[in-house]
């Protein structure tokens, strides 16, 4: 299932999301036009909770999602995020967000999003990936410019994957610490971003300013 967050000053607390169809055969024979066959790249918005808006709690929620087989190939199509913010139409902004306590099989990710401010990502399990994204995404750096962030935390997070935490604007108040990682995992983070007593992480060079 999908759950939606599109406005300021809301709470999506301990829901369960289950994917309705199994992974095994969660197979499209069309593009999401319905017109032609699927290409690489294409998307059909698979994703447990997309949201939006300030002052967002999202806390205790178990999600299930995975990304559709494309016709008889073993290309997937390209979505399957877990909670997702990104930037679209001209561009979205974060202030005051917690991210804590969910379960999940795919990334937290604030994906190329402007002016990212007072974030906390916490004691979160995600002990599965069904992409090739960091665990936790976070990037202030949109395809069109550079941005900074401010007081974005991530930390006690449980994971099987990596870290990324990117502002190349700079910023302040930005640490990646406490968090545990299951696998041979990175962190890749901008150089303003405080990282410590991480367990399992190898440390990639910090990014500087741009």
């Amino acid at each position: 299932g999908k759950f939606k967050i599109p406005r300021n000053s809301t709470i999506c607390r301990c829901q369960t999301l289950p994917n309705l169809v199994k992974p095994e055969i969660k197979q499209w024979w069309i593009n999401p036009f319905g017109v032609a066959p699927p290409v690489e790249n294409v998307t059909y918005e698979n994703r447990a909770i997309d949201w939006s808006g300030w002052h967002i709690l999202i806390h205790g929620n178990h999600y299930e999602v995975y990304r559709h087989q494309l016709g008889a190939s073993q290309t997937k199509s390209v979505d399957g995020e877990g909670i997702l913010i990104q930037e679209c139409c001209g561009g979205t902004t974060i202030n005051q967000a917690v991210i804590t306590k969910n379960l999940g099989n795919s990334y937290i990710g604030l994906y190329k999003t402007p002016h990212i401010q007072h974030v906390r990502i916490a004691h979160n399990e995600l002990t599965a990936n069904v992409t090739n994204t960091a665990l936790i995404f976070v990037s202030a750096d949109t395809n069109a410019q550079t941005n900074a962030m401010d007081n974005v935390v991530i930390e006690d997070n449980l994971l099987k994957g990596n870290i990324m935490a990117i502002a190349s604007e700079g910023g302040q108040g930005n640490v990646i610490r406490n968090n545990t990682s299951q696998s041979d995992s990175k962190i890749k983070y901008s150089c303003h971003v405080k990282v410590t007593r991480n367990t399992g992480f190898e440390l990639q060079p910090c990014l500087g300013l741009k």
